[in-house]
């Protein structure tokens, strides 16, 4: 059910107060702490996928993120 994956990610992230993220509906405006169990997944800094973070070690996302 569930597929564990070496990755290269950074396992650090930092948002800018009023930084401006995409998203299905248009872009937001977001302030640091806003969404704090959200990660962005970055390939050559742009964005290509998202999960939620389960723990200081673990980031849940769906298959399409992983698959090649």
């Amino acid at each position: 059910m569930f597929q564990s994956i070496s990755s290269p990610l950074s396992t650090t992230a930092q948002i800018q107060d009023g930084e401006t993220i995409g998203a299905e509906l248009g872009p937001r405006e977001t302030r640091r702490g806003q969404f704090i169990y959200h990660a962005a997944i970055l390939s050559d800094e742009e964005y290509f996928c998202s999960g939620a973070l389960v723990s200081t070690r673990w980031l849940l996302t769906t298959g399409q993120c992983t698959a090649g």
